[in-house]
């Protein structure tokens, strides 16, 4: 029935009219295509837009990951050394390294020990600031290297000058060890 009315629709119609009909078909069935088109090449961008971004957190929870896996790695690095030398202090360890070395009588401002300072993560630092006058190259070598040898101890600072009208250096030193705080009850 809809084919024999579609049948004498087309059947009354003269050329021009078949021709317009035929371009607007054409035209709509144009329209119509692009619009899918379109549609679907901005769904498939979308996608590949969200996909990028998915795989940026991906890869940005990857590397968070493995930086959480080296420190906790180097936080029990530390509570070893820490546990395995509980009653170290700082004070005693540089003066047994000035007087093996023999720098007692270059040391320009007498070693102070800073109280602990709470670095909130479960430990404390404690420093060391000292200075050195009229060292040569190889006593600043050499104790530098002895202070490199104790895993307890890092440095903080380190300022060397040149003393005026002299070929000696001068040593200004800041080192710090960590001490584990004690969880409260």
């Amino acid at each position: 029935m809809i084919v024999e009315s579609l049948k004498n629709l087309l059947g009354g119609l003269d050329d021009r009219q078949m021709k317009l009909l035929c371009g607007i078909s054409i035209l709509l069935f144009f329209i119509a295509t692009s619009t899918t088109l379109y549609i679907a090449v901005r769904r498939v961008d979308t996608s590949e837009r969200r996909i990028k971004k998915v795989n940026q957190l991906r890869e940005q929870a990857k590397a968070i990951l493995t930086r959480h896996a080296i420190v906790k790695k180097q936080q029990a690095e530390v509570d070893t050394v820490l546990e395995r030398d509980s009653s170290f202090k700082i004070k005693e360890f540089f003066t047994a390294a000035i007087t093996k070395l023999a720098l007692a009588g270059s040391i320009n401002k007498q070693p102070e020990v800073t109280d602990p300072q709470d670095l909130g993560n479960g430990y404390s630092e404690i420093k060391l600031d000292a200075s050195f006058a009229g060292l040569s190259t190889q006593q600043l070598v050499d104790i530098l290297y002895q202070i490199e040898q104790n895993e307890r101890i890092y440095t903080k600072e380190v300022i060397v000058t040149k003393a005026p009208k002299s070929p000696t250096l001068d040593l200004a030193l800041v080192i710090a060890t960590l001490q584990k705080i004690a969880p409260s009850s």
